[in-house]
């Protein structure tokens, strides 16, 4: 029977990049709870820098962090099965990881259009646009194509140099056949949506809550049985009629508790709904004839569910005293970083690796420690890396952004 203390040496050596970065987090998490003038340069160091609206809703933040913590807990139990099925049965809610997916296109739709809207008039305020996303999306893009060349994520045979270059610039954007990291999938269409976005803002000047929502109902008829990335492409819109709302409506400051907690509790029975299969929106459409995707990840009701959760965390104040918290916002000031950094966390020292084609393959070969390997360390150990990754890669770059 292997005891406490050499199971936690059998962990260390299985796993030591997790072990290591944990044992650190820990280390400066006493620093920052014993020391206040630290704690307070950490406060203006995880500070976004202030969008180019001037106006910035500190809520979304927290919904940020949150998906990205949930697909990043999603793959640390779904690329290391069965050592982590014990993590499912006592939280069934990661395996509905995949539809955080969702929520992050719905809030970039949502930011994106609320930076970019009535400022399409002329072609010094696109590329101020332009640069703006670039900034924020590469430099760290480009730091994590790096590394996958260092540890050997591309393939060794005559294409390594095309699919490098291919990596650099983006042309999976494009469909091109492959790219590295699992987990960019998504990011390619954002991309795809930042340079279709000024275009859709100039063509679409009246009526873009109707417009949006219309574009999202069409998409959730037809794209039944395509990829998972035309999937996801009819969320930008209603994070487009989200911000078109908080803009015609100056921020809902008009909205009572009252109104707010019935949007807030609508947006969570419809989501925890749609996580048991439950589409009751797609359901009612069904009785009129129109037969939108039912009984899928990337569900008709799933999109207006967090719309209405975004829409509740302006006013409702249980909700945004919690998602306007320092370790709340934090979380959402790393959640870049925290998407792009999970999935080399998740495989280091298992056994798993990156093929090269976008997929995670091998076997995974650690240490059985279920939910405590889960919180303990795993999850400590996103948060160091990327916490460190915002400070040393993104934060600079975001400095130089255009205002």
């Amino acid at each position: 029977m292997i005891n406490f203390f050499e199971k936690i040496i059998l962990i260390s050596y299985s796993i030591p990049l997790v072990f290591c970065s944990a044992m650190f987090f820990y280390v400066f998490l006493l620093i920052v709870v014993g020391n206040k003038s630290f704690r307070m340069k950490l406060y203006h160091i995880y500070e976004l820098p202030i969008p180019s609206t001037k106006s910035h809703i500190a809520s979304f933040d927290f919904f940020r962090g949150l998906a990205a913590l949930w697909i990043a807990s999603f793959h640390t139990w779904q690329w290391l099965r069965p050592f982590n099925d014990s993590i499912y049965s006592i939280f069934p809610i990661i395996g509905k990881g995949n539809k955080a997916v969702p929520l992050f296109v719905e809030l970039s739709g949502l930011l994106v259009y609320r930076s970019l809207r009535g400022k399409c008039s002329s072609a010094d305020e696109v590329l101020r646009y332009a640069k703006r996303r670039f900034l924020r999306i590469y430099p760290l893009f480009f730091c994590t194509i790096i590394v996958s060349l260092l540890l050997g994520y591309f393939p060794s045979d005559p294409t390594k140099i095309q699919r490098f270059l291919a990596e650099v610039f983006m042309l999976r954007t494009f469909n091109y056949h492959s790219f590295v990291s699992p987990v960019t999938w998504s990011l390619y269409v954002e991309v795809l949506f930042y340079i279709c976005l000024p275009v859709f803002v100039i063509i679409v000047r009246k009526n873009v809550i109707t417009i949006s929502l219309l574009i999202f109902l069409v998409l959730s008829l037809i794209d039944s049985g395509q990829t998972r990335e035309l999937s996801i492409i009819k969320y930008f819109f209603v994070g487009i009629a989200v911000a078109e709302i908080l803009a015609l409506s100056n921020n809902l400051e008009g909205l009572c508790q009252v109104r707010a907690f019935i949007l807030f509790a609508l947006g969570l029975i419809l989501l925890f709904l749609d996580f048991w299969n439950k589409d009751v929106l797609g359901l009612l459409f069904k009785f009129v004839n129109i037969d939108l995707k039912l009984d899928s990840t990337y569900s008709f009701s799933v999109g207006i569910s967090f719309a209405l959760l975004l829409l509740s965390c302006i006013k409702f104040v249980p909700l945004v005293k919690i998602a306007t918290s320092f370790p709340m916002r934090f979380l959402g000031v790393i959640s870049y970083s925290l998407f792009m950094w999970h999935g080399f966390i998740v495989i280091a020292n298992t056994g798993i690796f990156f093929d090269g084609m976008g997929s995670p393959k091998g076997h995974a070969v650690i240490a059985d420690g279920g939910v405590g390997l889960f919180i303990g360390l795993y999850l400590p150990s996103f948060l160091l890396i990327s916490a460190l990754s915002y400070a040393c890669i993104e934060r600079p770059f975001l400095k130089l952004r255009p205002k």
